[in-house]
Parts: structure tokens; sequence; C-alpha cells
């Protein structure tokens, strides 16, 4: 029964994030020739460095945030108990490595988010593309990278806000 919830989030969230960050990325980026990695004064704002760092952080921070509190509220409401893995599933044994609560998730997916997807997008683009992408290959590669951290992000945070031990004591109350 808990599935249903944490499929219906990470659904929600993937969808949020495909329509929001291609649309950003159709207006802002791709009518432009290049994207510079890192700009300087009044460019920095349009720079491939600042577009993923302030949307990694806020996607990072809201899709886990919101994904728990939506899960604990729905479990509340329908007052759901119990966890969906078997203690030697794959996924429970993925969800013991997350710590416990939203704003411990939020932070390791913050770190994660930064470590496994913004530090390599920065080097390639800095090593391997001459610090520079067209407004049409960042409008692409933009709200595909948004979208798969999204799903990712998404499904982490449901796992745990189904296992979290206060949601579930929370819902039992």
């Amino acid at each position: 029964m808990h599935l249903a919830f944490c499929k219906k989030e990470i659904k929600l969230n993937v969808i949020i994030n495909l329509l929001l960050n291609g649309a950003i990325a159709s207006f802002v980026f791709a009518p432009l020739a290049k994207i510079a990695l890192i700009g300087n004064g009044d460019t920095f704002a349009n720079t491939i460095a600042f577009d993923l760092g302030l949307g990694t952080f806020l996607v990072a921070f809201f899709v886990c945030f919101f994904t728990m509190f939506n899960i604990e509220k729905a479990m509340k409401k329908n007052s759901l108990t119990g966890l969906t893995w078997d203690n030697g599933s794959f996924d429970k044994q993925l969800t013991n490595l997350l710590p416990q609560g939203k704003l411990k998730t939020t932070m390791v997916s913050l770190i994660f988010a930064f470590g496994l997807f913004y530090l390599p997008t920065v080097f390639v683009v800095h090593y391997g593309m001459e610090g520079t992408m067209s407004g049409m290959a960042y409008t692409i590669y933009k709200t595909l990278y948004f979208t798969v951290l999204a799903f990712l992000l998404a499904y982490a945070a449901s796992r745990n806000a189904v296992t979290d031990k206060n949601t579930l004591q929370a819902a039992t109350a």
C-alpha cells in the first residue's frame, strides 16, 4: 500500500521537473548561441555553473522535503503503519544507508546531488567542451539533468519517508 504513495510522489516530481526545467531552459537558454560555464559581473546569472548550481540546490531541497512531507501526510491520513519492504530486500538495504528524518535526508541528498551531478558536469564542460555549450544543447541537458536528479532524489526520499521511525510513530498515534 505504501508503494502507491511513493510511486505517485516520484511521478509527480519527475513530471514537474521535466516541465518546469524544460520550460525555463527553452525560454532562457535555447535562443543563446553559446553559454559560458563561468561568467563575471552581470553575465554570471546566465552561466552554466550558476544555473545548474542554483537548480541543483532547489531541486534537491524541494524534492526531498516535499516528497517526505506528502508521504507522511498521506500515511497519517490513511492510518498506515509498518514497513513496505522485507528486511532482506535491496530497497530496504539502500534505505538503511540514508539517515532518518527530513532534514538529514535533505542534507545527504544535497551532498549527493552536488557530488555526483553538479561537479562532474562542471568538470566535463570546463575540460571537455572548452567551457561553453550551445543554447539548445544546454536546454536538452538541463531538462534531462533535473529530471533524472528529481527521480533519484524522490525515490530515495519516498523510501526514507516510509521507513522513518518518526513517521511510523506519528502514523500510529
